[in-house]
Parts: C-alpha cells; sequence; structure tokens
C-alpha cells in the first residue's frame, strides 16, 4: 500500500500514515527513520488488521530516509516508497518525499 499524505493548510507540515503488509504474524514492528534519528524503539507501529500502520508529522519538502525492525531483529524496506537510496552498510533505505 502507498505512503498516504496529508498536507496541513499552510502547506508547511505532511502527515504520513506509514502501512507494513509484510508481517502479518508479528509480534511488534517498528519505524525507524532519519527522522527520529534512527531509533528503535520511539516509533511503534499499530495492528490494523492484517497490516501494521503509523502516522507521522513531518516537515514538508524534505526526503527522509526509513525502514522497518520487525520483532526486534529483522529489517524490512518498504514495497512502495517514494524512493530507494544507497547505506553505507551495502543496501538500500526507503525513502518518504514530503
Amino acid at each position: 500500500m502507498p505512503l498516504v499524505k496529508t498536507y496541513s493548510d499552510d502547506g508547511a507540515q505532511c502527515s504520513v500514515t506509514f502501512v507494513f503488509n509484510n508481517a502479518p504474524n508479528a509480534r511488534s514492528v517498528t519505524l525507524v527513520a532519519e527522522f527520529n534519528s534512527w531509533e528503535r524503539e520511539s516509533l511503534s507501529m499499530h495492528r490494523v488488521d492484517e497490516h501494521w500502520e503509523l502516522t507521522v508529522d513531518l516537515d514538508a519538502g524534505e526526503a527522509y530516509q526509513y525502514r522497518y525492525l520487525v520483532n526486534g531483529t529483522d529489517w524490512f524496506n518498504d514495497d512502495d516508497p517514494d524512493d530507494y537510496m544507497a547505506h553505507p552498510y551495502g543496501g538500500e533505505n526507503s525513502v518518504v518525499q514530503t
């Protein structure tokens, strides 16, 4: 499912709903990103039916890298991000553009 974005009336903020579908049986999924200094525990996603989601308010006009962390051990990229960007460990991160 694509990222869902809603902009503030003045265009300065963008509410982004991140949806992760690849772990219906997971115990936990967290959103780990540049905008939270890659903190592994601060953005816990919520199970909704067979997927996980979380809405975050971000500054508009920016690009942020992010990944999903499942059960505290397994890293996943988004299936439908705005873009991908190489990270220093030889893989890619998902990118959301606000």
